[in-house]
């Protein structure tokens, strides 16, 4: 035993967060508004940011973050910021938080890029919250001569770079056989793999999902998952093609799929966790029999069973066969059936799941009697 391991208390449970480890990614967009010089004049003054009268908005546009999910963005530009400004926002499109740097230029007549911030110098790495608009660019109309506006158009480049969650690695007393544990072999391995996730270098097989792609690994998905080992045998299409569409999932899901895949880390191991993506992450392992991902899901969502989503996560553990999840969800259901039986959902239950109605008169007759 080390001299670090005798200091260390005792403990039910840890976890070791590393910010060392995690990634960025970067995306570039132009805007080109034309006729814009000749055009201000038209605009009112903007009162305040809560009261913007008069701007032009760009379409929306989207950043791949490390993590593989797409990011939405959008750029609007406020002509008479006030009378002698103009202002730029970009505005988040995310339902959840992304942490991001913004650096915003514009093209001069040498189509060369020139940072103009005057009164807003770029964002160091900063939380846009869901569908925020964060103030980016400010400067004097006067300083924006012909130099910057070559035919009277001005053209903005947004640079932005996406911040991915730090590493956190997790275990607990009460959870000893959880597969994320550090003595789990397979999560050894994928600290070696990190590397390759989404990355091209080696890749032989290319993952589609409605309009997103994802680069892949044949051998590092066919030693994690018998599904996609199954596809990539020497007489099948997707070994032929090197392509694999995947029909049934989001783009979202399958992103982070792939991400344990090579990591054993996803949004099921993170702190505070988004449990719709937690539970369509347990449909997409049960999909592909990725089995110590089904194990990490449903131990995280049981952790988080409450009365109003018990009868939720009892159909979800039933239908995915994800007995950790079932069983506690099915006491919680069973002690509070009296709430729960005057619900829309006990009465969806009836009618989809009847088994599920007859268990859970099973259940109250055993503890019952």
């Amino acid at each position: 035993m080390t001299n670090n391991d005798e200091k260390k208390p005792p403990s039910d449970s840890w976890c070791e967060t590393d910010f060392r480890a995690r990634k960025m990614s970067e995306g570039t967009f132009i805007w080109k508004i034309s006729g814009f010089a000749d055009q201000r004049e038209e605009f009112r003054n903007c009162p305040d940011m809560d009261n913007i009268l008069d701007s032009a908005k760009s379409r929306e546009f989207s950043v791949r973050a490390p993590d593989g999910k797409e990011t939405k963005w959008m750029l609007e530009c406020i002509p008479k910021y006030s009378t002698n400004y103009v202002g730029v926002l970009v505005v988040s499109r995310n339902k959840l938080d992304v942490k991001a740097k913004i650096n915003l230029s514009i093209i001069n007549n040498n189509e060369e890029r020139v940072n103009t911030n005057n009164n807003c110098p770029n964002f160091n790495p900063h939380k846009f919250s869901g569908n925020s608009k964060e103030i980016v660019f400010s400067s004097y109309y006067s300083d924006l001569d012909t130099t910057l506006m070559p035919n009277g158009d001005l053209t903005f480049v947004c640079a932005i770079t996406i911040y991915g969650s730090p590493k956190s690695t997790f275990g607990s007393k009460k959870l000893s056989n959880l597969s994320t544990a550090p003595t789990d072999p397979s999560l050894k391995v994928c600290e070696n793999l990190d590397e390759f996730f989404l990355s091209k270098e080696l890749s032989d097989v290319l993952i589609e999902c409605k309009d997103k792609m994802f680069e892949a690994h044949q051998v590092i998905l066919s030693s994690r998952s018998p599904v996609f080992r199954g596809m990539f045998q020497a007489d099948m299409k997707e070994k032929k093609s090197q392509h694999v569409e995947v029909k049934d999932l989001e783009p979202d899901v399958v992103a982070e799929m792939l991400k344990f895949i090579y990591t054993g880390s996803c949004v099921a191991t993170e702190e505070n966790p988004d449990l719709d993506m937690v539970s369509d992450l347990l449909v997409a392992s049960d999909m592909y029999q990725i089995e110590t991902l089904k194990n990490v899901c449903q131990t995280l969502l049981s952790s988080h069973l409450e009365v109003e989503n018990s009868l939720k996560f009892l159909v979800l553990g039933d239908m995915y066969g994800a007995e950790k999840l079932k069983e506690p969800a099915m006491d919680i259901v069973v002690n509070n059936m009296n709430g729960l039986i005057v619900t829309e959902e006990w009465r969806e239950c009836t009618k989809k799941s009847p088994h599920i109605v007859v268990e859970v008169a099973e259940a109250m007759a055993k503890s019952a009697s």
